[in-house]
């Protein structure tokens, strides 16, 4: 076996000392992708809910209905999904419903 050149040797080196932390750094990465992944399907979710919740109480003509859209809204409220500019946002949506549900009855 013929001796390696001195910057293969060197390289070797680097190598078995880079290979742990190129892993590592792969690693974090894949797990804050996943984390950030998550986090909008979540909120992807959450908004779905917003709008099958506001549509139950804007369309629906039954008081049951409507009833059931705001339960659903004031759960969202509450959800630890939801920014607080979302929550801020869906609470004043909710209070114009309400108004516009008062006007109709």
């Amino acid at each position: 076996m013929t001796e390696l050149p001195m910057w293969l040797q060197i390289i070797e080196a680097c190598a078995r000392i880079l290979l742990p932390v190129v892993a590592v750094t792969a690693a974090v990465v894949a797990y804050l992708s996943y984390r950030q992944r998550r986090l909008a399907d979540n909120r992807s979710e959450w908004w779905r809910r917003v709008a099958s919740a506001i549509e139950l109480c804007a369309t629906a003509e039954d008081k049951i209905g409507r009833n059931t859209g705001m339960t659903l809204m004031n759960h969202l409220l509450k959800d630890p999904t939801a920014t607080q500019a979302d929550a801020a946002m869906l609470a004043e949506v909710a209070n114009e419903l309400i108004d516009e549900i008062v006007e109709r009855s």
